[in-house]
């Protein structure tokens, strides 16, 4: 059911490196340093398990009491080591950061769309990335997350993960996602809760394009997933006159804003009584 969701295996790194995970700290006495590691080693197979990132040493070292891990050194050496590790024993290690996965979509109502020429190049890094979801609540789109992606996910348990859906009516998300195809976001979210993984959910809300009945059937949808997916944040889009999509949005006004509130209270009533809880949220911007 879910396979014929993904026609392409996207990989978990999108920039091109070496593969395992860079040792860049050692603490003295801790388990890393008892099985030699030294800063610059590249741990490679955990067990026989390719390595790409610290989430992933950390889950295939974490139950384990007999570790063998074939690493690289700086210099290009490879060797591998058995490690026994004892009840309270810590690996005192610490990694390089991976690097984030970038964001392939084209959103009309992106931040990232009206910064100023000579602003600093991090922000205008679009990241699309589950491990920052589950590391820092980062919101991601998941409209080309891959099937392999989503059983890491699950295998390593990286829940909660926060999902930028913005609409479940598959052309009305198409078209602020600015993508040439839609992807149904829905059955991947299920496919996450049947599995255990919990979710949150945000809406950046658009006057005229995914408000009204739009918003309503997005709230009710995403309310078939609870409890495992615990809330819903709808946020206002925002935007100035550097945005480069500025023709295609409205901006949010008092007004508006005033009968958005009047309209999503009676909901928020309904979910609490059926969910017993509001489960949609409005910031303080409205």
């Amino acid at each position: 059911m879910y396979t014929e969701l993904f026609e392409t295996v996207y990989p978990i790194n999108t920039p091109n490196k070496a593969s395992g995970v860079v040792v860049t700290g050692v603490d003295p006495l801790s388990l890393g340093e008892r099985a030699g590691l030294r800063p610059g080693d590249r741990i490679v197979r955990v067990n026989g398990r390719a390595v790409h990132d610290f989430l992933d040493f950390q889950f295939y070292t974490g139950s384990e009491d007999s570790v063998a891990l074939e690493i690289v050194k700086s210099s290009g050496e490879s060797f591998f080591v058995d490690v026994e590790v004892g009840e309270g024993e810590v690996w005192g290690l610490d990694f390089e950061y991976f690097a984030p996965r970038q964001c392939a979509n084209d959103c009309i109502f992106c931040f990232c769309n009206q910064n100023p020429v000579g602003s600093r190049e991090s922000l205008f890094f679009k990241d699309e990335d589950t491990r920052l979801s589950f590391l820092h609540g980062n919101y991601t789109t998941m409209s080309s997350i891959s099937k392999l992606e989503l059983d890491r996910i699950i295998e390593q348990r990286l829940s909660p993960q926060y999902v930028s859906v913005h609409a479940t009516d598959p052309e009305v998300r198409r078209y602020l996602l600015g993508r040439k195809r839609p992807d149904d976001v829905m059955t991947k979210m299920r496919f996450l809760v049947e599995h255990g993984i919990g979710l949150h959910a945000q809406i950046v809300l658009c006057p005229t394009i995914n408000d009204g009945q739009i918003l309503r059937r997005t709230a009710d949808e995403l309310a078939s997933l609870h409890p495992g997916l615990g809330s819903v944040a709808v946020v206002p889009v925002v935007f100035t006159k550097l945005h480069n999509y500025r023709h295609l949005l409205t901006a949010v006004s008092g007004d508006y804003a005033l009968e958005l509130v009047r309209r999503v209270e009676p909901w928020q009533r309904e979910f609490k009584k059926r969910l017993g809880t509001n489960f949609i949220f409005l910031p303080d911007e409205f």
